[in-house]
């Protein structure tokens, strides 16, 4: 099982309040009161090997709580501005475990008003990394490139996120922001921006959904996922993406059962991506989506269904078989073209994580199967009108 990239940052994340919340209460606040925050920093800086800031600390050591304030992480030394940031940051403890086992086991972490800052530069090299992989270097040697910062650090084991997610029952994110910029895609550094970020992640189940953890197998931690957020527009306003989850982890693998949803999202916010990509070249639209998917020993069943309007789009000339193409949209799209005026599109993956194949969803079969008896009735009525006029022998010299 490979850990997304995004689940990289938060292990990194968490690892940083649970060491903090671990050092304040268990009998730092001498250490607070007598050496300042400025050794704090530090220590934390050497242990996790990145910059952390923070401008108060505040802690409850009878409630077992630590509260930080304004809290950055930056890169050591590369780093010109901090990479997340966060206006308030809470970490509540399991106290009786705490006394009764001398562990650390985190009951629950509230980040507010956070900023995530991701970007991917011209080589497409992620710079929310700490190491650079032994792989990486050694292509970058054989392209003549510096490794320098930005690559991708290497995937952390799954067991260490298992491990992680055993000692944390909630993690709650309110009013976040990230920020991707891409210095691939594009001829100018390319900004995607999501506001309004909020996720609950829990020890659970949402009852929504069909899949229930199983109890029986030993090892596993069953999760509840609730994210949601905004991608602004400045013609249609804010777009809403909204996602629920219930995930079984294990050791090395977890099982997934995810439904996704978004509404009037502005598709001209991925025109580059379409550009580079796609033989297409967007000039309008806006999408709303639908997407149930199921994750199951590593064998992934997934179905989408898109809604388009104001659709506006050309197939780029300079692209191979652009003219089959065009072609092909233009007899396609009336089939998918609801009474709303709506373009319906719909697809599937199915196969194991290392093998996934795409395929056209029933809606699309359905009018491609429309397009075909259509050209089967063509032809059928040409052939009634030749044998009107004479007959097929007539067409013979």
């Amino acid at each position: 099982m490979r850990i997304p990239g995004i689940l990289k940052f938060f292990i990194i994340f968490v690892i940083v309040l649970v060491i903090l919340a671990g050092v304040l209460v268990g009998g730092t606040a001498l250490f607070v009161k007598f050496y300042g925050k400025t050794m704090l920093e530090g220590f934390l800086s050497d242990r996790l090997e990145m910059k952390v800031k923070f401008k108060a600390v505040s802690f409850d050591v009878q409630k077992y709580t630590v509260s930080l304030r304004d809290l950055a992480l930056a890169e050591p030394g590369i780093a010109t501005h901090a990479f997340f940031k966060a206006g308030k940051v809470t970490v509540a403890l399991d106290g009786e475990q705490l006394k009764k086992d001398r562990k650390i086991f985190v009951d629950r972490i509230d980040v507010t008003g956070a900023h995530i800052s991701i970007e991917r530069d011209k080589h497409g090299r992620i710079t929310l990394a700490r190491r650079v992989s032994p792989s990486v270097i050694a292509r970058s040697k054989a392209t003549k490139q510096s490794p320098g910062v930005a690559y991708a650090q290497t995937t952390p084991s799954p067991i260490a996120f298992y491990k992680l997610a055993r000692n944390i029952r909630r993690l709650v994110i309110k009013d976040s922001t990230v920020e991707f910029k891409d210095h691939e895609v594009y001829e100018v550094p390319y900004t995607t921006r999501i506001v309004g970020l909020n996720a609950d992640i829990y020890r659970g189940v949402l009852e929504k959904l069909r899949m229930t953890p199983q109890q029986s197998e030993v090892g596993s931690i069953p999760l509840a996922c609730i994210v949601s957020f905004t991608l602004p527009s400045d013609k249609y306003g804010r777009g809403e993406v909204f996602a629920m989850a219930n995930v079984n982890l294990y050791k090395f693998m977890m099982d997934v059962e995810m439904i996704a949803e978004t509404k009037n999202i502005d598709i001209m916010q991925f025109f580059p991506y379409f550009s580079k990509y796609t033989p297409f070249s967007v000039n309008e639209g806006v999408f709303s989506s639908r997407t149930d998917f199921v994750m199951r020993n590593n064998y992934i069943n997934s179905y989408t269904k898109m809604s388009f309007r104001r659709l506006s789009f050309v197939v780029e000339k300079g692209m191979q078989n652009a003219r089959f193409l065009t072609s092909t949209v233009s007899q396609i799209e009336p089939y998918l073209t609801s009474k709303g005026g709506n373009v319906i599109f719909d697809f599937i993956i199915t196969g194991p994580t290392e093998a996934l194949k795409p395929d056209f969803g029933p809606i699309v079969k359905s009018a491609i199967g429309a397009i075909t008896q259509d050209k089967m009735r063509q032809v059928m009525s040409a052939i009634s009108g030749l044998q009107g006029a004479g007959g097929l022998a007539g067409l013979i010299p």
